[in-house]
């Protein structure tokens, strides 16, 4: 009974230590920022929705606030939310999105919105500009999964020989263990 439960708890802490979520970096002034792959992963959609936007008829400087309203909260919602603002008070479109490409951090984002950047500098037209880097992006996220998915077998080895094979092992000599306790014969 008590080997049960020094499985079971084994089992448990290893459940909470592979759910608990992982530590985050504090983003104040002057701190270390972290890429977050949920604002990696929502940027092409913002992008899209920028260019639909765009392709509308609208200005940038209207159709960016039209666009973040329909982005899901979280912290690429906070930080376009930010962009927003200072496209309102007059900032340039394309410190903007250099800025933007500060606050998510990421070195394939920030390429992309400096390319975006540059055509709005140079006048040239966004929406082509929009569309082909969110692809872009959507192609560079598709390729982490994959890679990541090609490393899953071996992640799971820690658990299995960890967690399962301890406790299989413990479940097949147990009885043997037990028997020869005991003193009896084993078969």
């Amino acid at each position: 009974m008590t080997l049960l439960l020094a499985v079971l708890a084994g089992v448990a802490a290893a459940a909470v230590a592979f759910n608990t979520p992982r530590f985050r970096w504090p983003t104040g002034d002057g701190a270390v920022r972290r890429s977050s792959p949920r604002r990696f992963a929502e940027l092409p959609d913002f992008l899209e929705l920028l260019a639909l936007s765009l392709s509308c008829g609208h200005p940038l400087s209207s159709a960016w606030p039209s666009a973040v309203r329909f982005m899901p909260p979280g912290p690429l919602r906070r930080d376009l939310e930010a962009a927003a603002g200072a496209l309102a008070y007059g900032r340039p479109a394309d410190l903007c999105m250099t800025d933007l490409a500060d606050r998510v951090g990421d070195a394939r984002a920030s390429m992309a919105l400096a390319l975006i950047a540059q055509a709005l500098v140079m006048g040239n037209a966004v929406e082509p500009a929009l569309l082909s880097q969110a692809a872009s992006l959507r192609r560079l996220r598709l390729t982490d999964v994959e890679r990541s998915a090609q490393t899953a077998p071996l992640r799971m080895m820690l658990p299995v020989l960890g967690l399962i094979f301890p406790a299989v092992m413990i479940v097949m000599l147990a009885p043997v263990v037990l028997k020869l306790i005991q003193g009896g014969p084993m078969f």
